[in-house]
Protein backbone atom coordinates (compact mmCIF):
# COMPACT_ATOMS: atom_id res chain seq x y z
CA UNK A 1 0.00 0.00 0.00
CA UNK A 2 2.90 2.25 0.67
CA UNK A 3 4.21 1.62 -2.50
CA UNK A 4 0.81 2.63 -4.19
CA UNK A 5 0.98 6.46 -3.10
CA UNK A 6 -2.32 7.80 -4.59
CA UNK A 7 -2.15 5.49 -7.49
CA UNK A 8 -5.37 3.23 -6.30
CA UNK A 9 -8.82 3.90 -6.50
CA UNK A 10 -12.07 2.16 -4.51
CA UNK A 11 -14.43 0.22 -6.12
CA UNK A 12 -17.74 -1.74 -5.39
CA UNK A 13 -19.65 -4.88 -6.78
CA UNK A 14 -22.62 -5.39 -7.56
CA UNK A 15 -24.20 -9.10 -7.82
CA UNK A 16 -22.20 -12.21 -7.13
CA UNK A 17 -20.72 -15.69 -7.42
CA UNK A 18 -19.24 -15.06 -11.15
CA UNK A 19 -21.48 -12.41 -12.03
CA UNK A 20 -20.56 -9.60 -10.25
CA UNK A 21 -19.54 -6.09 -11.95
CA UNK A 22 -17.01 -3.65 -10.22
CA UNK A 23 -17.94 0.36 -10.07
CA UNK A 24 -15.43 2.78 -9.49
CA UNK A 25 -16.54 5.18 -6.46
CA UNK A 26 -16.13 8.51 -7.84
CA UNK A 27 -14.92 10.92 -4.84
CA UNK A 28 -15.04 14.64 -3.77
CA UNK A 29 -12.88 17.16 -4.70
CA UNK A 30 -10.82 16.31 -1.07
CA UNK A 31 -10.78 12.56 -1.87
CA UNK A 32 -12.48 9.84 -0.28
CA UNK A 33 -13.70 10.84 2.99
CA UNK A 34 -15.14 8.80 6.13
CA UNK A 35 -18.80 10.22 5.97
CA UNK A 36 -18.62 8.90 2.31
CA UNK A 37 -17.11 5.65 2.73
CA UNK A 38 -19.26 5.15 5.84
CA UNK A 39 -22.67 6.10 3.72
CA UNK A 40 -21.60 3.88 1.08
CA UNK A 41 -20.94 0.82 2.53
CA UNK A 42 -24.13 0.72 4.40
CA UNK A 43 -22.51 1.12 7.82
CA UNK A 44 -19.24 -1.46 6.71
CA UNK A 45 -21.65 -4.19 6.13
CA UNK A 46 -20.74 -3.76 2.43
CA UNK A 47 -16.97 -4.54 1.20
CA UNK A 48 -15.03 -2.44 -0.95
CA UNK A 49 -12.78 -3.27 -3.16
CA UNK A 50 -8.84 -1.03 -3.48
CA UNK A 51 -8.28 -1.23 -7.03
CA UNK A 52 -4.38 -0.10 -8.09
CA UNK A 53 -4.09 1.52 -11.34
CA UNK A 54 -0.27 1.08 -12.38
CA UNK A 55 0.80 -1.45 -9.42
CA UNK A 56 0.06 -4.98 -8.18
CA UNK A 57 -0.37 -5.77 -4.63
CA UNK A 58 1.60 -8.07 -2.70
CA UNK A 59 -0.30 -10.03 -1.05
CA UNK A 60 2.84 -11.96 0.11
CA UNK A 61 2.00 -12.37 4.65
CA UNK A 62 4.17 -9.45 6.76
CA UNK A 63 6.95 -11.37 8.67
CA UNK A 64 6.88 -11.05 12.49
CA UNK A 65 9.14 -8.67 13.10
CA UNK A 66 7.76 -6.21 10.15
CA UNK A 67 7.25 -2.60 11.74
CA UNK A 68 3.77 -2.65 11.54
CA UNK A 69 3.29 -5.06 14.24
CA UNK A 70 5.72 -3.04 16.53
CA UNK A 71 2.70 -1.80 18.79
CA UNK A 72 0.92 -5.39 18.44
CA UNK A 73 0.94 -7.45 21.71
CA UNK A 74 3.61 -10.93 20.99
CA UNK A 75 4.48 -13.84 22.87
CA UNK A 76 6.88 -16.83 22.28
CA UNK A 77 6.00 -20.10 20.27
CA UNK A 78 6.19 -22.82 22.66
CA UNK A 79 8.00 -25.19 20.04
CA UNK A 80 10.21 -22.77 18.20
CA UNK A 81 10.56 -20.07 20.82
CA UNK A 82 10.25 -17.64 18.12
CA UNK A 83 8.18 -14.54 19.18
CA UNK A 84 5.14 -12.95 17.07
CA UNK A 85 1.77 -11.25 17.42
CA UNK A 86 -0.73 -13.18 18.99
CA UNK A 87 -2.90 -12.77 16.27
CA UNK A 88 -0.26 -14.77 13.93
CA UNK A 89 0.37 -17.37 16.48
CA UNK A 90 -3.16 -19.25 15.93
CA UNK A 91 -1.89 -19.72 11.96
CA UNK A 92 1.65 -20.23 13.11
CA UNK A 93 0.55 -22.93 16.01
CA UNK A 94 -0.71 -25.11 12.64
CA UNK A 95 2.41 -25.11 10.83
CA UNK A 96 4.91 -26.03 13.51
CA UNK A 97 2.71 -27.97 15.36
CA UNK A 98 2.22 -30.14 11.63
CA UNK A 99 5.88 -29.81 11.29
CA UNK A 100 7.10 -30.85 14.92
CA UNK A 101 4.50 -33.76 14.37
CA UNK A 102 5.93 -34.67 11.39
CA UNK A 103 9.67 -34.93 12.43
CA UNK A 104 8.00 -37.26 15.57
CA UNK A 105 6.48 -39.39 13.10
CA UNK A 106 9.99 -39.85 10.91
CA UNK A 107 12.17 -40.09 14.15
CA UNK A 108 9.80 -42.93 15.40
CA UNK A 109 9.59 -44.80 12.36
CA UNK A 110 13.53 -44.62 12.24
CA UNK A 111 13.54 -46.17 15.80
CA UNK A 112 10.77 -49.02 14.90
CA UNK A 113 13.30 -50.07 11.43
CA UNK A 114 16.63 -49.73 13.87
CA UNK A 115 14.89 -51.47 17.45
CA UNK A 116 14.68 -54.99 15.98
CA UNK A 117 12.12 -57.41 17.78
CA UNK A 118 13.44 -60.51 19.74
CA UNK A 119 13.81 -63.18 18.00
CA UNK A 120 12.97 -61.54 14.53
CA UNK A 121 15.35 -62.26 12.71
CA UNK A 122 16.80 -59.41 9.69
CA UNK A 123 14.95 -60.71 6.92
CA UNK A 124 11.81 -60.30 9.29
CA UNK A 125 12.90 -56.97 10.23
CA UNK A 126 12.52 -55.33 6.74
CA UNK A 127 10.60 -52.64 6.55
CA UNK A 128 9.65 -52.89 2.74
CA UNK A 129 7.46 -55.53 4.28
CA UNK A 130 5.10 -53.23 6.10
CA UNK A 131 2.29 -51.74 3.97
CA UNK A 132 2.31 -47.97 3.68
CA UNK A 133 -1.29 -46.14 4.05
CA UNK A 134 -2.66 -43.18 3.16
CA UNK A 135 -3.72 -40.55 5.75
CA UNK A 136 -7.88 -39.87 5.06
CA UNK A 137 -7.45 -36.48 6.62
CA UNK A 138 -3.95 -35.24 4.80
CA UNK A 139 -3.80 -38.09 2.04
CA UNK A 140 -0.03 -37.81 3.17
CA UNK A 141 1.22 -41.41 3.18
CA UNK A 142 2.46 -42.78 6.14
CA UNK A 143 3.80 -46.63 7.51
CA UNK A 144 1.15 -48.88 9.45
CA UNK A 145 2.74 -48.67 12.62
CA UNK A 146 2.51 -44.72 12.53
CA UNK A 147 -0.77 -44.08 10.90
CA UNK A 148 -3.14 -44.09 13.90
CA UNK A 149 -0.91 -41.94 16.19
CA UNK A 150 -0.68 -39.76 12.86
CA UNK A 151 -4.27 -39.48 12.45
CA UNK A 152 -5.41 -38.26 16.32
CA UNK A 153 -2.97 -35.50 15.82
CA UNK A 154 -3.71 -34.76 11.76
CA UNK A 155 -7.39 -34.66 12.58
CA UNK A 156 -6.75 -31.69 15.64
CA UNK A 157 -4.67 -29.42 13.56
CA UNK A 158 -7.25 -29.99 10.44
CA UNK A 159 -10.55 -28.15 10.17
CA UNK A 160 -13.59 -30.24 10.32
CA UNK A 161 -14.13 -31.52 6.57
CA UNK A 162 -17.31 -33.26 7.07
CA UNK A 163 -20.76 -31.84 6.69
CA UNK A 164 -24.37 -32.83 6.38
CA UNK A 165 -24.07 -31.81 2.77
CA UNK A 166 -21.64 -32.35 0.31
CA UNK A 167 -19.28 -29.60 -0.47
CA UNK A 168 -20.31 -26.94 -3.03
CA UNK A 169 -19.06 -26.94 -6.27
CA UNK A 170 -17.71 -24.44 -8.18
CA UNK A 171 -16.09 -26.29 -11.20
CA UNK A 172 -18.02 -27.74 -14.23
CA UNK A 173 -15.04 -30.47 -14.01
CA UNK A 174 -16.30 -31.83 -10.47
CA UNK A 175 -19.74 -32.34 -12.07
CA UNK A 176 -20.41 -36.50 -12.04
CA UNK A 177 -24.21 -36.75 -11.01
CA UNK A 178 -27.29 -35.01 -10.30
CA UNK A 179 -26.64 -34.46 -7.00
CA UNK A 180 -23.61 -32.57 -8.19
CA UNK A 181 -25.40 -30.33 -10.56
CA UNK A 182 -27.94 -28.92 -7.88
CA UNK A 183 -24.67 -28.09 -5.54
CA UNK A 184 -23.58 -26.33 -8.02
CA UNK A 185 -26.60 -24.30 -8.81
CA UNK A 186 -27.02 -23.83 -5.04
CA UNK A 187 -23.49 -22.07 -4.55
CA UNK A 188 -24.73 -20.03 -7.80
CA UNK A 189 -27.57 -18.31 -5.21
CA UNK A 190 -26.11 -14.78 -3.69
CA UNK A 191 -27.09 -14.16 -0.44
CA UNK A 192 -26.55 -10.05 -0.22
CA UNK A 193 -29.75 -9.42 -0.64
CA UNK A 194 -33.63 -11.51 -1.16
CA UNK A 195 -35.57 -11.84 -3.74
CA UNK A 196 -39.14 -10.85 -2.00
CA UNK A 197 -42.48 -11.60 -3.60
CA UNK A 198 -46.20 -10.83 -2.19
CA UNK A 199 -48.90 -12.81 -4.27
CA UNK A 200 -52.51 -14.09 -3.55
CA UNK A 201 -53.10 -18.09 -3.24
CA UNK A 202 -55.97 -16.65 -5.28
CA UNK A 203 -54.83 -17.26 -8.90
CA UNK A 204 -51.34 -17.91 -7.97
CA UNK A 205 -50.20 -18.80 -11.13
CA UNK A 206 -50.75 -15.74 -12.70
CA UNK A 207 -50.31 -13.14 -10.20
CA UNK A 208 -46.57 -15.50 -9.94
CA UNK A 209 -45.44 -14.56 -13.51
CA UNK A 210 -46.33 -10.51 -13.01
CA UNK A 211 -44.96 -10.13 -10.17
CA UNK A 212 -42.26 -12.52 -11.15
CA UNK A 213 -41.41 -10.03 -14.00
CA UNK A 214 -41.36 -6.70 -11.90
CA UNK A 215 -38.48 -7.69 -10.22
CA UNK A 216 -36.25 -4.79 -9.22
CA UNK A 217 -34.19 -4.42 -6.29
CA UNK A 218 -33.16 -8.27 -6.53
CA UNK A 219 -33.11 -11.07 -8.95
CA UNK A 220 -33.68 -15.11 -8.68
CA UNK A 221 -30.69 -15.40 -7.84
CA UNK A 222 -30.96 -14.08 -4.03
CA UNK A 223 -32.96 -16.09 -2.01
CA UNK A 224 -36.83 -16.19 -2.79
CA UNK A 225 -38.72 -14.93 0.38
CA UNK A 226 -42.42 -15.40 -0.41
CA UNK A 227 -45.34 -14.02 1.73
CA UNK A 228 -48.77 -14.60 1.12
CA UNK A 229 -51.77 -11.77 0.70
CA UNK A 230 -53.59 -11.59 4.08
CA UNK A 231 -51.87 -14.27 5.80
CA UNK A 232 -48.86 -13.20 8.68
CA UNK A 233 -46.45 -16.08 7.93
CA UNK A 234 -42.50 -15.54 8.09
CA UNK A 235 -41.19 -17.54 5.12
CA UNK A 236 -38.39 -19.71 6.91
CA UNK A 237 -38.23 -22.00 3.36
CA UNK A 238 -41.78 -23.87 3.60
CA UNK A 239 -43.72 -20.85 1.94
CA UNK A 240 -40.71 -20.63 -0.62
CA UNK A 241 -41.10 -24.62 -1.71
CA UNK A 242 -44.88 -23.89 -1.63
CA UNK A 243 -44.92 -21.20 -4.20
CA UNK A 244 -41.76 -23.22 -5.84
CA UNK A 245 -43.82 -26.57 -6.26
CA UNK A 246 -47.07 -24.32 -7.40
CA UNK A 247 -45.44 -22.58 -10.10
CA UNK A 248 -43.80 -25.67 -11.40
CA UNK A 249 -47.27 -27.36 -11.74
CA UNK A 250 -49.19 -24.93 -12.73
CA UNK A 251 -46.77 -23.92 -15.82
CA UNK A 252 -46.18 -27.40 -16.88
CA UNK A 253 -50.69 -27.32 -17.30
CA UNK A 254 -50.64 -23.92 -18.23
CA UNK A 255 -47.09 -23.61 -20.81
CA UNK A 256 -46.89 -27.22 -21.79
CA UNK A 257 -49.08 -29.96 -23.91
CA UNK A 258 -48.58 -33.50 -24.33
CA UNK A 259 -48.94 -36.65 -22.08
CA UNK A 260 -46.26 -37.79 -18.86
CA UNK A 261 -43.59 -36.18 -21.52
CA UNK A 262 -44.50 -32.74 -22.73
CA UNK A 263 -43.48 -30.22 -25.14
CA UNK A 264 -44.12 -26.26 -25.16
CA UNK A 265 -47.52 -25.00 -26.67
CA UNK A 266 -47.21 -23.15 -29.28
CA UNK A 267 -48.46 -19.74 -28.24
CA UNK A 268 -47.67 -16.66 -29.43
CA UNK A 269 -48.98 -14.97 -27.34
CA UNK A 270 -47.28 -16.46 -24.39
CA UNK A 271 -44.11 -16.14 -26.36
CA UNK A 272 -44.81 -12.39 -26.73
CA UNK A 273 -45.34 -11.80 -23.19
CA UNK A 274 -41.91 -13.81 -22.67
CA UNK A 275 -43.86 -15.91 -20.13
CA UNK A 276 -41.65 -18.90 -21.24
CA UNK A 277 -38.59 -17.13 -20.42
CA UNK A 278 -39.94 -16.23 -16.86
CA UNK A 279 -40.77 -20.06 -16.50
CA UNK A 280 -36.54 -20.89 -17.13
CA UNK A 281 -36.19 -18.26 -14.77
CA UNK A 282 -38.64 -19.96 -12.61
CA UNK A 283 -37.10 -23.82 -12.70
CA UNK A 284 -33.73 -22.73 -12.25
CA UNK A 285 -34.78 -21.42 -8.99
CA UNK A 286 -36.86 -24.00 -7.88
CA UNK A 287 -33.59 -26.53 -8.13
CA UNK A 288 -31.16 -24.07 -6.72
CA UNK A 289 -33.41 -23.39 -3.88
CA UNK A 290 -35.12 -26.58 -2.78
CA UNK A 291 -38.29 -26.66 -4.88
CA UNK A 292 -38.98 -29.25 -7.57
CA UNK A 293 -37.26 -29.97 -10.92
CA UNK A 294 -39.59 -29.75 -14.17
CA UNK A 295 -38.98 -33.56 -14.84
CA UNK A 296 -41.74 -33.22 -17.85
CA UNK A 297 -40.46 -32.61 -20.93
CA UNK A 298 -39.68 -35.02 -23.77
CA UNK A 299 -36.41 -35.64 -24.73
CA UNK A 300 -35.64 -33.62 -28.34
CA UNK A 301 -36.75 -30.53 -26.06
CA UNK A 302 -34.20 -31.27 -23.34
CA UNK A 303 -31.39 -31.62 -26.33
CA UNK A 304 -32.33 -28.72 -27.75
CA UNK A 305 -32.14 -26.71 -24.02
CA UNK A 306 -28.94 -28.72 -23.76
CA UNK A 307 -27.12 -27.72 -27.01
CA UNK A 308 -29.46 -24.86 -28.66
CA UNK A 309 -29.61 -27.48 -31.76
CA UNK A 310 -32.91 -29.74 -33.04
CA UNK A 311 -32.06 -32.95 -32.77
CA UNK A 312 -33.78 -35.34 -35.62
CA UNK A 313 -33.90 -38.46 -33.67
CA UNK A 314 -36.85 -38.54 -32.42
CA UNK A 315 -38.26 -36.68 -35.51
CA UNK A 316 -40.58 -40.02 -35.97
CA UNK A 317 -42.11 -39.69 -32.16
CA UNK A 318 -45.73 -40.72 -31.76
CA UNK A 319 -46.13 -38.31 -28.49
CA UNK A 320 -45.06 -35.20 -31.14
CA UNK A 321 -48.56 -35.20 -33.12
CA UNK A 322 -51.63 -37.16 -33.36
CA UNK A 323 -51.17 -36.53 -37.03
CA UNK A 324 -48.16 -38.68 -36.95
CA UNK A 325 -49.89 -41.88 -35.68
CA UNK A 326 -52.42 -41.28 -37.75
CA UNK A 327 -50.05 -41.14 -40.72
CA UNK A 328 -48.55 -44.03 -39.88
CA UNK A 329 -51.27 -46.65 -39.84
CA UNK A 330 -53.13 -45.43 -42.59
CA UNK A 331 -53.82 -47.29 -45.72
CA UNK A 332 -54.64 -44.57 -47.72
CA UNK A 333 -53.37 -40.89 -47.43
CA UNK A 334 -56.25 -38.91 -49.73
CA UNK A 335 -58.34 -38.01 -46.78
CA UNK A 336 -55.12 -36.35 -45.29
CA UNK A 337 -54.36 -34.26 -48.01
CA UNK A 338 -55.05 -31.05 -46.63
CA UNK A 339 -53.22 -31.99 -43.07
CA UNK A 340 -49.83 -33.34 -44.57
CA UNK A 341 -49.89 -29.74 -46.65
CA UNK A 342 -50.04 -27.47 -43.81
CA UNK A 343 -46.90 -29.00 -41.91
CA UNK A 344 -45.02 -28.00 -45.07
CA UNK A 345 -44.35 -31.23 -46.89
CA UNK A 346 -43.88 -30.31 -50.63
CA UNK A 347 -43.46 -33.91 -52.04
CA UNK A 348 -45.84 -36.51 -54.19
CA UNK A 349 -48.19 -37.83 -51.33
CA UNK A 350 -48.76 -41.69 -51.72
CA UNK A 351 -48.06 -44.82 -49.42
CA UNK A 352 -44.48 -44.75 -51.03
CA UNK A 353 -43.58 -41.56 -49.74
CA UNK A 354 -44.84 -42.12 -46.24
CA UNK A 355 -41.96 -41.96 -44.13
CA UNK A 356 -40.59 -38.36 -45.60
CA UNK A 357 -44.31 -37.30 -45.05
CA UNK A 358 -44.02 -38.68 -41.29
CA UNK A 359 -40.38 -36.34 -41.40
CA UNK A 360 -41.77 -33.43 -42.58
CA UNK A 361 -44.91 -33.73 -39.99
CA UNK A 362 -42.24 -34.44 -36.98
CA UNK A 363 -40.00 -31.42 -38.20
CA UNK A 364 -43.07 -28.78 -38.52
CA UNK A 365 -44.27 -29.68 -35.00
CA UNK A 366 -40.65 -29.56 -33.79
CA UNK A 367 -39.62 -25.77 -35.52
CA UNK A 368 -42.50 -24.49 -34.50
CA UNK A 369 -41.83 -24.67 -30.88
CA UNK A 370 -37.87 -23.57 -31.49
CA UNK A 371 -38.68 -20.06 -30.47
CA UNK A 372 -40.46 -21.01 -27.28
CA UNK A 373 -37.81 -23.58 -26.35
CA UNK A 374 -34.61 -20.88 -27.37
CA UNK A 375 -36.60 -18.18 -24.49
CA UNK A 376 -36.80 -20.62 -21.99
CA UNK A 377 -32.77 -21.92 -22.57
CA UNK A 378 -32.67 -17.94 -21.98
CA UNK A 379 -34.59 -17.91 -18.34
CA UNK A 380 -32.59 -20.80 -17.61
CA UNK A 381 -29.82 -19.44 -18.55
CA UNK A 382 -30.00 -16.81 -15.15
CA UNK A 383 -27.92 -19.28 -13.20
CA UNK A 384 -25.85 -20.05 -16.00
CA UNK A 385 -27.54 -23.21 -16.37
CA UNK A 386 -27.39 -23.54 -19.73
CA UNK A 387 -23.75 -23.92 -19.99
CA UNK A 388 -24.15 -26.81 -17.50
CA UNK A 389 -26.23 -28.72 -19.30
CA UNK A 390 -24.11 -28.03 -22.35
CA UNK A 391 -20.76 -29.19 -20.63
CA UNK A 392 -22.67 -32.07 -18.63
CA UNK A 393 -26.09 -33.25 -20.72
CA UNK A 394 -26.13 -36.64 -19.31
CA UNK A 395 -26.00 -35.47 -15.54
CA UNK A 396 -28.68 -32.73 -16.17
CA UNK A 397 -30.94 -35.40 -18.20
CA UNK A 398 -32.94 -36.34 -15.21
CA UNK A 399 -33.92 -33.02 -13.75
CA UNK A 400 -35.96 -32.23 -16.95
CA UNK A 401 -36.96 -35.07 -19.06
CA UNK A 402 -39.23 -37.66 -17.73
CA UNK A 403 -38.76 -40.98 -16.39
CA UNK A 404 -39.19 -42.43 -13.38
CA UNK A 405 -41.93 -41.84 -11.25
CA UNK A 406 -40.52 -39.65 -8.14
CA UNK A 407 -43.50 -38.33 -6.82
CA UNK A 408 -43.99 -38.55 -2.99
CA UNK A 409 -46.08 -41.89 -1.95
CA UNK A 410 -47.05 -43.10 1.41
CA UNK A 411 -43.81 -45.02 1.75
CA UNK A 412 -41.75 -41.33 1.43
CA UNK A 413 -44.25 -39.95 4.46
CA UNK A 414 -44.37 -42.30 6.98
CA UNK A 415 -40.74 -43.65 6.95
CA UNK A 416 -39.76 -40.31 7.73
CA UNK A 417 -42.67 -39.35 10.82
CA UNK A 418 -40.83 -39.16 14.06
CA UNK A 419 -43.53 -39.50 16.92
CA UNK A 420 -42.89 -37.44 20.14
CA UNK A 421 -44.03 -39.85 22.90
CA UNK A 422 -44.93 -38.45 26.39
CA UNK A 423 -45.58 -40.22 29.75
CA UNK A 424 -48.72 -38.34 29.38
CA UNK A 425 -51.78 -40.63 28.16
CA UNK A 426 -51.02 -44.20 26.15
CA UNK A 427 -48.41 -45.11 23.88
CA UNK A 428 -50.00 -48.19 21.93
CA UNK A 429 -53.25 -45.13 21.69
CA UNK A 430 -51.27 -43.02 20.09
CA UNK A 431 -49.44 -46.04 17.66
CA UNK A 432 -53.12 -46.57 16.42
CA UNK A 433 -53.66 -43.41 15.43
CA UNK A 434 -49.96 -43.57 13.57
CA UNK A 435 -51.28 -46.62 11.92
CA UNK A 436 -53.89 -45.09 10.82
CA UNK A 437 -52.74 -42.09 9.10
CA UNK A 438 -50.69 -44.79 7.40
CA UNK A 439 -53.95 -46.62 5.88
CA UNK A 440 -55.23 -42.93 5.33
CA UNK A 441 -52.22 -42.19 3.06
CA UNK A 442 -52.40 -45.90 1.92
CA UNK A 443 -56.12 -45.33 0.37
CA UNK A 444 -55.23 -41.77 -1.48
CA UNK A 445 -52.63 -43.88 -3.06
CA UNK A 446 -54.66 -46.73 -4.09
CA UNK A 447 -58.13 -44.57 -5.18
CA UNK A 448 -58.47 -43.49 -9.03
CA UNK A 449 -57.72 -40.18 -9.09
CA UNK A 450 -60.33 -37.49 -10.18
CA UNK A 451 -59.50 -35.11 -12.79
CA UNK A 452 -62.41 -33.25 -12.87
CA UNK A 453 -62.13 -32.18 -8.77
CA UNK A 454 -59.26 -29.98 -7.76
CA UNK A 455 -59.90 -30.23 -4.12
CA UNK A 456 -59.60 -34.30 -4.15
CA UNK A 457 -56.57 -34.78 -1.76
CA UNK A 458 -53.67 -37.40 -3.31
CA UNK A 459 -50.17 -38.33 -1.00
CA UNK A 460 -48.15 -35.69 -2.13
CA UNK A 461 -51.43 -32.39 -1.69
CA UNK A 462 -50.83 -34.42 1.55
CA UNK A 463 -47.23 -33.48 1.75
CA UNK A 464 -47.24 -30.24 0.45
CA UNK A 465 -49.85 -29.21 2.78
CA UNK A 466 -47.42 -30.58 6.00
CA UNK A 467 -44.06 -29.13 4.84
CA UNK A 468 -45.07 -26.63 1.84
CA UNK A 469 -43.63 -29.10 -1.11
CA UNK A 470 -44.88 -31.94 -2.81
CA UNK A 471 -41.75 -33.51 -4.10
CA UNK A 472 -39.07 -35.76 -2.63
CA UNK A 473 -35.34 -33.74 -1.98
CA UNK A 474 -33.76 -33.50 -4.93
CA UNK A 475 -30.49 -34.04 -2.66
CA UNK A 476 -29.30 -37.12 -0.93
CA UNK A 477 -28.29 -35.23 2.35
CA UNK A 478 -31.74 -33.42 2.53
CA UNK A 479 -33.53 -36.72 2.16
CA UNK A 480 -31.33 -38.59 4.91
CA UNK A 481 -32.08 -35.16 6.97
CA UNK A 482 -35.54 -35.22 6.71
CA UNK A 483 -38.60 -35.42 9.50
CA UNK A 484 -41.96 -34.77 9.89
CA UNK A 485 -42.05 -34.16 14.01
CA UNK A 486 -45.37 -35.81 15.39
CA UNK A 487 -47.37 -34.43 18.16
CA UNK A 488 -50.04 -35.51 20.09
CA UNK A 489 -52.96 -33.01 22.02
CA UNK A 490 -53.99 -34.06 24.96
CA UNK A 491 -55.84 -30.80 25.86
CA UNK A 492 -58.51 -29.44 23.37
CA UNK A 493 -59.34 -25.91 24.74
CA UNK A 494 -59.54 -24.52 20.76
CA UNK A 495 -63.37 -25.15 20.29
CA UNK A 496 -65.65 -24.86 22.95
CA UNK A 497 -69.17 -27.60 22.74
CA UNK A 498 -67.29 -29.97 19.65
CA UNK A 499 -66.95 -33.83 19.45
CA UNK A 500 -64.71 -33.68 16.44
CA UNK A 501 -60.83 -32.25 16.34
CA UNK A 502 -58.83 -31.91 12.99
CA UNK A 503 -55.13 -32.42 12.77
CA UNK A 504 -52.90 -29.09 12.38
CA UNK A 505 -49.83 -28.53 10.85
CA UNK A 506 -46.56 -25.82 10.79
CA UNK A 507 -45.04 -26.22 7.66
CA UNK A 508 -42.49 -24.55 8.70
CA UNK A 509 -40.99 -26.63 11.03
CA UNK A 510 -42.37 -29.81 9.59
CA UNK A 511 -44.82 -31.02 12.67
CA UNK A 512 -48.02 -32.60 12.80
CA UNK A 513 -50.20 -32.44 15.83
CA UNK A 514 -52.99 -34.79 16.09
CA UNK A 515 -56.02 -34.57 18.82
CA UNK A 516 -56.48 -37.43 20.57
CA UNK A 517 -58.38 -35.54 23.50
CA UNK A 518 -61.92 -37.02 21.75
CA UNK A 519 -60.41 -40.43 20.18
CA UNK A 520 -62.23 -43.42 21.28
CA UNK A 521 -60.13 -46.40 20.01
Amino acid sequence: MVELQDRWLLYKARGGNGMRKMSALPFEAEGYTGAMLRNISDGGKRTLYIVPLQDELDLSPLPANAPEFALMPKASCKHCSVEMPVQMLVLHDRKCASQMISDDDNNKFSECLQTPVPGQTEEDHCPQQEEDVQCPICSNIFPVLLIEEHVSHCGQRTKDTTSPERELHTAMDDISCEEDVVMWLKAKVDSSKTFELCVSRDNMLERGFKMWKRKQKATPLNPLRMKFLGEAGIDTGALRKEFLTTMVSGIEQRLFEGGKSKMPKYSVNDFAEELFRTAGEIFATSIAQGGPAPRFLQPWCYEFLASGKLSLDHVLDPSLSPLITTVAEASDLTDYTADILDCGYTGKIDMKHKENILIAIGLHVMTKRMPMLQQLREGLDIYGFSQVMQAKTEECRSLFVAGDDESVDSHYITSHLVPEMSERGCNKQRKEILEHFQDFLHELEVAEPDATSEDTPTVPSVMQWITGQAHRHLLLSDRQNFKITVKFDHDCHNMPNHIICYPTVSACTDTITFPVAHVRL
